[in-house]
């Protein structure tokens, strides 16, 4: 197990797993770390690689450049960590939800780190050779939140961009509530 450096969470799934791609659902995190804090993890994991598989190129990894919107390169490195659940022979679900500590390492409940926490991940390099292509994924073993910024969904009511007009009247459905008999 290695520790990553300190960096930015982008689109954290920590407490509840995501379920677009897998049924099942994954835990996952991009963590946006600047260049010259990425390069000695990076080194890390290819001396790990070297160990574990020897010489060869590793094709497919956990991390790219960071670009703005105009393509461009920002000076920051993006890494994405990521635990998959699984379903046993036995039909039971192996939840591989990470564990949760704070900058003084108490665990954290109860709370969702959205994006914009500052954290590090401790992860378990799993590499892996599909048909001579060698890559690593970075598992999540658990997460240790620094500065917390907490994810708030998007109410429906707010989600739209509109602002509250304080002149409005009353709800036309709310007032009408009970009177719609005449409607129909």
């Amino acid at each position: 197990m290695i520790i990553s450096p300190k960096g930015v969470a982008q689109f954290p799934h920590l407490t509840k797993p995501d379920c677009k791609f897998t049924d099942l659902g994954s835990y996952q995190v991009s963590l946006v770390v600047p260049e010259s804090d990425a390069k000695p993890f990076i080194a890390k994991i290819k001396a790990e690689f070297e160990k574990e598989v020897g010489k060869g190129d590793l094709k497919s990894t956990p991390w790219k450049r960071e670009e703005d919107d105009n393509g461009d390169v920002t000076g920051n490195i993006i890494f994405t960590f990521k635990n998959t659940n699984k379903q046993l022979r036995d039909g039971t679900i192996w939840d591989r939800k990470p564990a949760l500590v704070d900058g003084k390492l108490r665990p954290l409940t109860n709370v969702e780190p959205g994006g914009g926490s500052i954290m590090k991940v401790a992860t378990e390099l799993y590499f892996w050779n599909m048909n001579g292509r060698h890559g690593v994924t970075l598992q999540i073993n658990a997460v240790q939140v620094i500065k917390l910024v907490e994810y708030t969904p998007e109410d429906e009511t707010t989600g739209f961009g509109f602002d509250i007009e304080e002149d409005s009247d009353e709800s036309p459905v709310l007032s009408q509530k009970g009177k719609d008999k005449d409607l129909f």
